[in-house]
């Protein structure tokens, strides 16, 4: 059997203009998975990124730390289908008719607005209610040219499928992707139907977390998900 790593990439820039740079906390999340791979000596076969620059700043800060101590880096594959979901976009679009067809997002906003500290948390809160209705087919936005939460699900089995067919036996491979990426992952390895515990899992997904599965041509199975041993709880983010 072979082995693929999914790693989500390090702390975005979350309420930013640009989401999609790794915040200062992300760069040093990103060292420090580093230096926990490089001190169980990992060595891998294949290395898959994903197309955003977080997957990419991420891969760069594990990199750093392999060639320091001298580990061998394989040039990496661009893998379009390890992209994220286009949640943000979606909900950037939808949000000012939802709110005032939503209550509780409507409320969230409000306190969003008048708790400047705490907005933050609201809006978490509005963006993982939105993902829920997006994720059970209850919104859409494809009049918008934002295709379906079902298009995701099938990019991602299409690049897993791809993964295992470019791999034979006995080798280790490493992805670097996003979270709602890994948890679309996990549930195709799982074969799970409930879409809006998909959308779950992915937002309780850990900034440079890890999940691992076990591989043949035909076959993906979940060995761990979400692991995050190399950060101390104070380190710890989920965007």
């Amino acid at each position: 059997m072979s082995q693929l790593i999914l790693i989500r990439h390090a702390q975005a820039s979350f309420m930013k203009a640009d989401y999609d740079q790794l915040s200062p906390l992300g760069e040093q999340q990103s060292l420090i998975l580093g230096e926990y791979l490089a001190d169980k000596a990992e060595v891998f076969d294949k290395i898959y990124i994903g197309p955003l620059k977080r997957h990419w700043q991420t891969a760069a800060g594990v990199k750093t730390i392999f060639e320091q101590r001298g580990l061998p880096w394989p040039e990496p594959i661009q893998l379009d289908t390890l992209d994220e979901h286009k949640g943000m976009e979606v909900m950037a679009a939808l949000l000012p008719t939802l709110a005032k067809e939503e209550p509780q997002l409507q409320k969230w906003a409000t306190l969003a607005e008048a708790q400047p500290k705490a907005a933050r948390k609201y809006h978490l809160l509005i963006f993982n209610y939105t993902m829920r209705m997006w994720a059970k087919g209850e919104i859409d936005a494809q009049h918008l040219g934002l295709k379906p939460w079902s298009h995701f699900r099938a990019q991602v089995k299409a690049g897993m499928e791809q993964i295992l067919a470019e791999n034979g036996s006995g080798v280790k491979v490493a992805a670097f992707t996003s979270g709602g990426t890994m948890s679309a992952a996990v549930a195709y390895s799982l074969q799970m139907k409930a879409e809006e515990k998909v959308m779950e899992l992915n937002g309780i997904v850990q900034n440079t977390a890890m999940s691992t599965f076990l591989f043949s041509k035909d076959r993906l199975t979940l060995k761990s998900f979400n692991e995050l041993p190399h950060l101390e709880d104070k380190l710890v983010t989920f965007v």
